[in-house]
């Protein structure tokens, strides 16, 4: 698979610098020749060199994880749907994209280096926009953006009402977002050179520029559809229960449970509590059904149709024992956390055991 773009769900513009080549002499030389054997005008080199200057904010991005999660200061450098957090020592990939949010089977215990054979979780997944789009968004709007704000829909749960904009290169899920004039230049790379020829340099440059006043216009009809909420004494969820159908539960502001009914969110009085899970699976005899378990459980950012949230999972490979522990918090209610099949285990009987020689 070749290189391809991530657009920022708020602008649209894309994280990769498709003018840089333009800029090198000999990519520019030969764009020039190009043009002029298809009897176009030569691009001004000038307004290249401005265009790069204009957009140096589009290196920096902020990822939203599943767990509402905030980090800022991403960056791409490998040409592919994924961005990564020097502060954070983590890879964070595109939720909707070739990553599901699951843990997989492990392979067999590896005597050789020690280690168990498994595959990495996904559940390092997240939205992204730039940094500067989310620093707008909070400035304007008083919104500190995170993931459960967003209206992440999946296909069966799109009420009919809602208009679908269909185009490979946006997540899935904000296919109900009209995006305008800017998809006109989607694709694998980003077409500067038609958004050149059309005058339409203005689209690019941070919305934080207050002199960028075409582009930041356009960028609110594009907020505008989002319905985002900045009240600060609202307790049910930020995002609008108008965009989902019935019976779909998120978690409010005031920490309790709320589920739509006819475009309303309705809150679910029981006290939620929390618990932290430890279980430990043995690589020989491994149980599919936790794995199940654990896969078919939401984290706290998105919505569910069970009234449990999963947060701050984890899987460790035990060498010693040859054994895999999860780890991870349910939030849920007292009766149903206790008709729970799986139970958790002693995590310091686990960290004694491990310890020893």
């Amino acid at each position: 698979m070749g290189c391809f773009n991530i657009y920022c769900f708020i602008c649209g513009l894309s994280y990769w610098f498709e003018f840089r080549n333009m800029i090198d002499d000999a990519d520019y030389n030969d764009l020039t020749e190009y043009r002029i054997a298809k009897k176009k005008k030569p691009i001004d080199r000038k307004r290249i060199f401005n265009l790069d200057i204009k957009s140096s904010y589009i290196q920096n991005w902020t990822a939203l994880t599943l767990d509402n999660k905030i980090v800022h200061n991403c960056y791409n450098d490998s040409c592919g749907d994924s961005f990564q957090s020097d502060e954070h020592k983590t890879i964070y990939n595109m939720y909707g994209s070739l990553y599901s949010n699951k843990i997989e089977m492990p392979n067999k215990f590896n005597k050789l280096n020690n280690t168990l054979s498994t595959h990495d979780s996904d559940k390092n997944l997240a939205a992204f926009l730039h940094t500067d789009c989310w620093k707008f968004l909070k400035k304007k709007y008083k919104i500190e953006l995170k993931f459960s704000d967003l209206p992440v829909l999946m296909k069966d749960d799109i009420p009919k009402k809602f208009k679908k904009y269909d185009n490979i290169y946006i997540p899935k899920f904000f296919n109900i977002i009209d995006y305008g004039i800017i998809t006109k230049y989607w694709g694998q790379d980003f077409d500067v050179e038609q958004l050149l020829d059309d005058k339409n340099d203005w689209i690019y440059g941070s919305l934080l520029n207050n002199n960028n006043s075409k582009n930041i216009s356009r960028v609110k009809k594009i907020i505008s559809q989002f319905n985002f909420k900045n009240d600060s004494k609202r307790i049910g969820p930020n995002i609008s229960a108008t965009f989902y159908n019935d019976d779909i539960i998120r978690i409010g502001n005031n920490g309790n449970f709320w589920i739509t009914k006819n475009n309303k969110w309705t809150e679910i009085k029981t006290q939620v509590v929390k618990k932290v899970f430890h279980i430990a699976v043995h690589v020989k005899n491994y149980d599919k059904k936790i794995l199940n378990f654990i896969n078919n459980i939401k984290q706290i950012g998105e919505y569910s149709k069970e009234l449990i949230f999963m947060n701050e999972f984890s899987q460790v490979s035990l060498p010693k024992t040859e054994e895999i522990l999860y780890s991870f918090m349910l939030y849920s209610f007292d009766d149903y956390l206790e008709k729970l099949k799986y139970k958790s285990i002693d995590i310091e009987k686990i960290k004694k055991n491990y310890s020893k020689k």
